[in-house]
């Protein structure tokens, strides 16, 4: 944690001063084993005989086997065999077999072996020091996630809206036992729990998804909560239409857990934009937290203390509610000053005059670690892809940037981080990284998101990159 939120956190506490592996049966899936607390969620490391990662959500259509796919990059020295399960949706499972080379990506789409609407996805590896991301793609865009690395009994979402779009939520059930699961939503409309998401069977190694629109309709916004009664699974978002006037698309990973400390995706405003950070409260008691808004340009963080009541959500548009210049990149973290967390996202829109259009929404990191990947990286134009690096400690921290392809690993960039100022890194100005991943390793625990941006074009994501232990 930075000086800067220690010192926001001390003060809300003493004051309150607040204003408003690959042999096992393949009739279920890994147990995960336990993983380290200061690193949960993130991916095994490159001596892990096996890993699993479990993508809930893309389109598997052989029509278009493109639209749906997962990026899968192999950051290790030695070749990896990996088993991609697709679970289309009403549909029993397929098989595929992948081989991902030494220091290599591979791209893979479901619809080349299943055919449906959607699927979900579980990647069972031979190994570790791999990074798994799901991605859709339609008329309305393209939007990018990391997948998740274990199962669990809740999962929350923080932002939606049904208003004039679609909100489904994937609940992927690929362990050996049925799930029986409770969605309830906090919604501008009020507290929602519709008897029809009450005891939502998931059956065992299936694939459910749920259309929030149906019993929530026209909602300005949407939070949620899934909660199984029985049973672990994985849940993802995707927000498809028209969210604040703009067109888009958006996978969002949902998270497992509520954190004290969550580190968001690095954003700018321009002409055109919107930038809304949301935080959902779903526990039974009021949460105190504090919004810190750091400028890429060191300048002091801005700290935006509030009190979320229970079971409630609160959004602050940055655009025009904090005094960031235009054109300033902005990191920010969410810090709760309770012994429970909360869960938060931000949420860009773009239209005219920006040079791009869409929309993403994405939840943010709760641990910094010391390396990180992203495959779904390729910046042929008209991709404008950037990297941002944050540093939550009290030291500078020097971290390489490398691309990965064919067993080759380029450094491009040295960066030098400071703590509390996010650092930039246009891939577009360094490099063309078509068919490559890009790692960062850092010399101590860093935080790196990323924004792809189609110009001109409707493309818009945003997400934290893969964290790997």
């Amino acid at each position: 944690m930075s000086s800067v939120a220690r010192r926001v956190l001390a003060l809300l506490i003493v004051t309150g001063a607040v204003v408003s592996g690959l042999a096992i049966d393949h009739n279920s899936a890994p147990s995960p084993t336990t993983p380290d607390t200061e690193l949960a969620g993130a991916g095994a490391s490159k001596d892990a005989l096996s890993s699993a990662w479990y993508c809930p959500l893309t389109f598997s259509r052989r029509t278009d086997p493109a639209a749906g796919s997962l990026a899968v990059t192999n950051t290790g020295d030695k070749p990896v065999s990996a088993v991609a399960s697709v679970f289309p949706v009403g549909q029993p499972s397929v098989d595929a077999p992948l081989n991902v080379a030494a220091h290599s990506r591979v791209i893979f789409n479901p619809g080349t072996v299943a055919d449906a609407e959607f699927a979900s996805v579980l990647m069972r590896v031979e190994g570790g020091g791999v990074a798994v991301e799901h991605g859709v793609r339609d008329a309305n865009g393209e939007s990018w996630a990391p997948c998740a690395v274990e199962g669990s009994s809740t999962w929350y979402t923080a932002d939606g809206s049904t208003d004039a779009a679609d909100v489904k939520l994937a609940l992927f059930n690929p362990f050996a036992d049925e799930a029986i699961v409770d969605i309830s939503a906090t919604t501008d409309a009020g507290r929602a729990e519709p008897a029809e998401f009450r005891g939502v069977v998931v059956s065992a190694r299936s694939l459910k998804v749920i259309d929030l629109g149906d019993q929530l309709r026209r909602r300005q916004w949407i939070s949620t909560t899934v909660d199984a009664r029985r049973g672990r699974l994985v849940v993802s978002q995707l927000q498809n239409g028209t969210v604040r006037n703009v067109p888009g698309i958006s996978l969002t990973m949902a998270v497992p857990s509520l954190e004290k400390q969550i580190t968001l995706p690095t954003g700018v405003v321009t002409a055109g934009t919107t930038d809304r950070v949301t935080i959902y409260n779903p526990t039974d008691a009021e949460a105190n937290v504090v919004i810190q808004v750091i400028p890429e340009n060191g300048a002091k963080a801005i700290e935006l203390p509030t009190v979320i009541a229970a079971k409630s959500r609160y959004a602050r548009d940055l655009e025009t509610e904090v005094s960031v210049p235009k054109n300033m990149r902005t990191s920010v973290s969410v810090l709760s000053a309770k012994d429970f967390g909360v869960v938060a996202s931000r949420t860009f829109t773009a239209v005219k005059p920006s040079d791009f259009i869409g929309y993403s929404i994405s939840h943010g990191s709760p641990i910094s670690a010391l390396h990180w990947a992203f495959g779904a990286a390729d910046t042929t134009d008209p991709k404008d892809n950037w990297a941002w690096v944050l540093n939550n400690g009290t030291d500078p921290t020097e971290v390489r940037v490398s691309l990965v392809a064919d067993g080759n690993v380029t450094q491009v960039a040295k960066l030098r981080v400071e703590p509390a100022k996010p650092a930039p890194l246009h891939i577009d100005a360094i490099t063309n990284s078509a068919g490559k991943a890009i790692v960062f390793d850092s010399d101590a625990p860093v935080v790196v998101t990323r924004e792809i941006r189609k110009v001109p074009g409707a493309m818009l994501t945003g997400a934290p990159a893969v964290a790997l232990r």
